[in-house]
């Protein structure tokens, strides 16, 4: 038996540090391998953290709300039986929102159903003292969304086992942290009005055209699913081919414009956090079928919390509603 040291690990391109959202695992509990162990929090996503190791939590490396770097001591775990797992055997960078599979009990006592919900929307949940197991997911697989709690708070949910929880008014004079996804978004556009050129051209368009299009296509099975959306993504990477100008980035200080060679298109989304933005792979290279699925699995991630750092940066360009 042994100690397992657990450095906090690099969970996106990038990452330099990260916020402790909630523990999953008390101090002097038992944790089992790949087990959610912690969830935090960084610029651009929440990330559940599997246990790279079985035994007891003996130690937090930092309290919830309290911030570590990449490389510090996110816990330790006593009782490992030797060898300690090596690093083959530990989580690599991870994926937002990773499920883990639900920690063993200590007890012969059957432990409680975990409930499928993005780490967004347990957060949330445990904000207003919602028990999920209560809550009726609507989501695949029974998962719990963030619309289901609107549902429960407001008394329509089926079979409500507590009594709905109400939400007060935003006390006056009220002052708060910024969250780390809602802060890396102000900088980002203080950034963006600092640097690019603002051009706003507003116009009115027929879209009688556009929408029998949509129509016709969704008659076809490869494109029965394409949204507006798609088709707006679609004729923007057709665009962007021919004006490659603007997919283009410039460097002031560098004094350089760098033409991108794909098209990395950005897509905004709003989420229950704010506002994140998924990026779809050369998109300019995509059939209009192909670009639309993956869209949607972007969106559908991104409203769970559940997009990868790798899916979140490098857009080349960015369409936004």
């Amino acid at each position: 038996m042994s100690d397992f040291i657990f450095l906090l690990p690099d969970v996106g391109e990038g990452l330099v540090d990260a916020e402790i959202v909630r523990w999953l695992v008390g101090e002097s509990q038992s944790v089992t391998f790949m087990d959610p162990l912690v969830e935090v929090e960084t610029a651009k996503s929440i990330v559940e953290i599997p246990s790279p190791a079985t035994g007891v939590l003996v130690r937090h490396g930092a309290a919830e709300g309290e911030t570590l770097a990449v490389g510090d001591v996110l816990a330790v775990i006593t009782g490992v039986d030797a060898p300690n797992p090596g690093d083959d055997a530990l989580p690599g960078p991870l994926e937002a929102g990773v499920v883990a599979p639900a920690p063993v009990p200590d007890s012969p006592t059957p432990a409680a159903r975990r409930v499928p919900a993005a780490p967004t929307v347990r957060r949330r949940a445990a904000e207003l003292g919602i028990d999920l197991q209560a809550v009726l997911g609507t989501g695949p697989a029974g998962r719990v969304l963030d619309g289901d709690l609107e549902v429960f708070i407001q008394g329509d949910a089926q079979d409500v086992a507590e009594p709905s929880v109400h939400r007060t008014a935003p006390e006056s004079g009220r002052v708060e942290n910024l969250s780390r996804m809602r802060s890396a978004i102000a900088g980002t556009l203080a950034n963006a009005w600092s640097q690019v050129p603002l051009i706003t051209d507003m116009r009115d368009a027929d879209a009688e055209n556009l929408v029998a299009a949509r129509t016709a296509l969704a008659g076809q099975s490869e494109h029965a699913r394409v949204s507006f959306t798609a088709l707006f993504a679609f004729v923007t990477a057709a665009a962007l081919r021919h004006f490659p100008e603007f997919n283009a980035s410039i460097d002031v200080e560098a004094g350089t414009v760098t033409y991108h060679g794909q098209i990395d298109l950005g897509i905004a989304v709003s989420v229950p956090t704010g506002l994140a933005v998924a990026v779809v792979r050369d998109a300019g290279s995509l059939p209009l079928s192909q670009l639309a699925k993956q869209i949607d699995s972007l969106v559908d991630l991104a409203r769970e919390g559940k997009l990868a750092q790798g899916q979140t940066i490098g857009a080349t360009f960015t369409v936004s509603s």
